[in-house]
């Protein structure tokens, strides 16, 4: 029987654990920026996929991919596209199942992720409670730095494949699930997005502490170029794919030193309670008003 819930996965009952289930799509208009080569566009393709997994507790197992590419694709873009594609899922020991191949007159993949989770350490968003302490793991902001500097011209091949470069975190995820952690998901459109999307689906707000936020070092000089608020472009651009979670108030610092001792590199950045989305400025509380990362704008 399939759980129902906003997660990042299905869940289907097989025992003691969960099979998740996820689907994800990438194509040229939306996801794809000029200039990144064929094996990071493939790797993106596999970790966002991955990502989904991670972002529950999970561990892949299997992958499986439809391809729409035109005729007119060079062949060697799809050699190198499934080189990379093969490598972060031999990384990760996710076997490729393959799929299918349609032409089509845009570029655009769409991939099917499977794993397993113990129903025990599985981190649903319906987890997320008022009072727990909500965490990011590593820095924020260095894809969002590469997406500025893309956009604004500023080295656009060498951004274009940092956009591109992500990593799934799938062992903190693991060890978040087993250790503390009780909501989980991943950033892939933003922490704006994200917190939005928690407030409407589950009724309860974040209140973030702004200069506990941490922010890549690449953030602060490309804002500094552009003139964008750092602070705002964590809120209002995605594609970082650091995992976002709750522990329990009670006990969190034990908690913590537990994630921590076990090379979990994470933030402690706030917490839930039952008003609305605010972040703490250093001087007063003001309104989260971002809608975060818009998906379906165009990258190019």
């Amino acid at each position: 029987m399939i759980k129902q819930d906003i997660d990042d996965c299905a869940l289907i009952s097989r025992g003691k654990y969960f099979e998740l289930i996820t689907t994800d799509s990438i194509n040229q208009q939306t996801h794809i920026p000029v200039g990144a080569s064929p094996e990071n566009i493939g790797r993106f393709f596999g970790a966002v996929n991955l990502s989904d997994i991670a972002a529950m507790g999970g561990i892949p197992e299997y992958f499986m991919a439809a391809f729409n590419i035109p005729s007119s694709l060079d062949i060697d873009f799809i050699d190198k596209f499934e080189s990379g594609l093969n490598e972060i899922l031999q990384r990760y020991r996710v076997e490729y199942l393959g799929g299918d191949s349609k032409e089509n007159s845009t570029i655009s993949f769409t991939g099917i992720c499977i794993g397993k989770a113990l129903k025990t350490n599985t981190l649903r968003r319906s987890n997320i409670k008022k009072g727990q302490i909500v965490c990011v793991t590593n820095a924020l902001g260095k894809k969002i730095s590469a997406y500025i500097a893309y956009k604004n011209g500023i080295r656009t091949k060498e951004n274009a494949n940092e956009i591109m470069s992500i990593e799934p975190r799938i062992k903190e995820g693991e060890i978040i699930s087993k250790n503390g952690g009780r909501f989980m998901m991943d950033l892939s459109d933003g922490l704006g997005s994200s917190i939005l999307q928690m407030k409407k689906n589950y009724g309860l707000g974040f209140r973030i502490v702004r200069d506990q936020v941490p922010i890549h070092n690449h953030l602060f000089h490309v804002c500094q170029i552009s003139g964008i608020d750092p602070y705002n472009a964590i809120l209002d651009y995605g594609g970082d794919y650091e995992l976002l979670f709750s522990i329990d108030n009670e006990g969190s610092e034990e908690t913590a030193a537990k994630l921590r001792s076990m090379g979990i590199n994470f933030s402690m950045i706030g917490d839930v309670w039952e008003g609305e989305n605010i972040l703490f400025d250093g001087e007063r509380w003001n309104p989260v008003n971002s809608i975060g990362y818009e998906h379906f704008r165009t990258i190019d």
